[in-house]
């Protein structure tokens, strides 16, 4: 996987510490994404996706724990959600690729989505045109 490495720390505010509901909720979200996560405290280093090796940590109340985890870039995220729009709609090879006869559905924006994806969000005030089989539906 490449892309950026995204560290935040955090407090066990639980009074019982890091135990095995919290670890277990912890561990259900953290699966449910691709990125590998690592967790430290106390000088141990831990898979983020064990509830195993989360409880041998013992972190206890007002435990600091360092989240460390690889994210996508702006490419594979921006593939993978058109890809995973596509399956969800039941129209792969239709949606979400530029291939031949496949739907033609293209933005055209202000700005490199690779670079930043920040061109992609609000309300379409970077989006300067979209053709739809061929054919501009918005031309600014």
């Amino acid at each position: 996987m490449s892309g950026a490495i995204v560290e935040r720390k955090v407090r066990i505010r639980n009074a019982a510490g890091l135990h095995a509901r919290p670890c277990h909720a912890f561990v259900t979200i953290a699966q449910a994404h691709k990125a590998a996560l690592r967790v430290e405290s106390g000088g141990s280093e831990v898979d983020g996706k064990s509830i195993l090796s989360l409880m041998t940590l013992g972190a206890p109340v007002e435990a600091e724990l360092r989240l460390r985890a690889e994210i996508l870039g702006n490419g594979p995220v921006l593939q993978q959600a058109t890809l995973i729009g596509a399956e969800i709609l039941g129209q792969q090879g239709q949606l979400g690729e530029v291939t031949p006869g496949a739907i033609a559905y293209l933005l055209l924006v202000d700005g490199d989505p690779l670079a930043d994806i920040a061109c992609l969000l609000g309300q379409g005030e970077h989006i300067r045109a979209i053709v739809k089989d061929s054919a501009f539906v918005k031309n600014t």
